[in-house]
């Protein structure tokens, strides 16, 4: 029993320490102000599909076969800070766009600005993504896209998505974690957002591009779809966008609130943050699609890691990786094979699986962690006759989900190697080995198998 406790308490804390390994790190909640839908904001268009939370402070906006909805704020700003937390629509939800964004089309035309924050749907089973984007004066030519995945399900509860807007900087947020900042750049000119705009949000059937290209139609057997959205935030300067340049004069105290605010500057344990939500989260950046934009934009900050990844295209396949995933091996594999440690990759679209023949390169120290608090398993574990000099490891099998696709991807997360004699085994001997793919998000795998006993297999 003691040596099964062991075990049991092994699995947990190798689970656990995955599942930390790979979340985008906590971070505290801003103090902010939020208002009642109608003190600032009124209906867009759909009026019957916008319904407005008993207690006025929120409201649920509906896409059917007729028609979206949206809202609008009831002033223009001058800059400012705009925020929410949204619910999306669950199920098969292809086609779908909810946006949340600013912009001044309706007054400028031919030469609007914009900051989007825009969610698109899926198909049944497979999770929402979403994009951010800008223009400036009209540039609608030099679209400025970056598309990720989310670290949960944004269908099961509120999160909060914000937008930062400053004459120096422009910041993403998902959960009050930095998720992008545009800084101004002087050679950016006109393609820096600069005037006057309101908050935007609206469903809608973007069925022509929103899903696989637009491949995938939405559905209206799974219709109404409900995108909420509660504790609004506009916190910004109020401004006429006939009067085009007095702004800085007229709005100069209220920009100095919002420099004052925790979320205009990005600490230290925020950009570590972001930088982990880059490197697991984001597939596509335009900074790296040399294909797209030869020449690299001003505002663009290249990371090395990140440019050799997406390569020349900005673009990875949806889950992390340029490579395509092998053939299946046949089923009758000889047992040795079985044994050998030939992937260690937690995306099934890394195109590293345990079917791959040929051994994985050796992780970086980014991917290597040692630890060191786990306490030696008890003598009667590695006693007697189960201990030998030919069974001297410990393999603990994870696989993925219970679908018959995951099967083919078991992962062999957890190496626990025994070459010196049973005194001296403990946590130094303990590896955990993670692939260069972005893993998916945690709760994705859940702990499954068997674990190899020293050549015994027990379930």
């Amino acid at each position: 029993m003691d040596g099964k406790l062991w075990l049991v308490s092994l699995l947990v804390l190798t689970t656990t320490l995955w599942t930390l390994a790979n979340a985008v790190p906590y971070a505290e909640p801003f103090n902010l102000t939020t208002i009642p839908f109608d003190e600032g904001y009124s209906p867009l268009f759909g009026d019957g599909n916008l319904v407005r939370s008993p207690d006025g402070k929120g409201v649920r906006l509906l896409l059917d076969q007729y028609t979206g909805s949206g809202f609008i704020s009831s002033s223009l700003y001058d800059h400012g800070f705009f925020s929410a937390k949204i619910k999306l629509p669950s199920d098969n939800t292809a086609g779908i766009c909810v946006a949340f964004y600013t912009s001044n089309a309706d007054v400028f035309e031919k030469s609007h600005d914009e900051l989007d924050i825009e969610f698109l749907g899926n198909t049944a089973g497979k999770p929402w993504r979403f994009q951010t984007n800008l223009y400036g004066n009209g540039s609608t030519s030099r679209g400025r896209e970056e598309r990720y995945r989310l670290w949960f399900d944004p269908s099961k509860d509120f999160h909060r998505y914000s937008i930062l807007w400053t004459p120096k900087n422009i910041i993403f947020y998902v959960d009050e974690v930095p998720i992008r900042e545009v800084v101004r750049k002087e050679a950016m000119g006109g393609d820096y957002p600069a005037k006057p705009m309101s908050l935007y949000a609206t469903i809608w059937d973007a069925s022509n591009w929103a899903t696989n290209g637009g491949k995938e139609k939405t559905n209206y057997k799974y219709a109404p779809f409900v995108a909420e959205f509660k504790d609004l935030v506009l916190d910004g300067c109020p401004s006429d966008p006939i009067e085009q340049f007095p702004f800085a004069e007229a709005c100069a105290e209220k920009l100095a609130y919002l420099n004052a605010q925790e979320y205009s500057t990005i600490s230290r344990a925020r950009q570590a943050a972001m930088r982990r939500f880059r490197q697991r989260y984001m597939y596509y950046s335009y900074c790296y699609d040399s294909l797209r934009y030869p020449v690299t934009m001003p505002e663009c900050e290249i990371s090395q890691a990140e440019k050799a990844r997406f390569k020349n295209t900005g673009r990875l396949k949806f889950g992390g990786s340029h490579k395509k995933q092998p053939k299946r091996r046949s089923r009758n594999r000889d047992a040795a094979s079985d044994n050998k440690l030939v992937c260690c990759s937690l995306s099934p679209s890394s195109g590293c699986s345990p079917t791959t023949t040929a051994p994985p390169p050796p992780p970086s120290p980014r991917h290597l962690l040692l630890l060191q608090a786990v306490p030696p398993p008890p003598p009667p574990l590695l006693g007697g006759n189960s201990y030998s000099s030919s069974s001297r490891r410990l393999l603990l099998l994870l696989r993925r989900g219970t679908s018959s696709s995951s099967k083919q991807h078991r992962l062999l997360l957890l190496l626990f190697s025994a070459a010196t004699p049973p005194p001296l085994l403990g946590a130094r001997h303990l590896l955990l080995l993670f692939s260069a793919a972005p893993p998916p998000p945690p709760g994705e795998f859940s702990v499954g198998g068997g674990v190899e006993l020293f050549g015994n297999t027990q379930t």
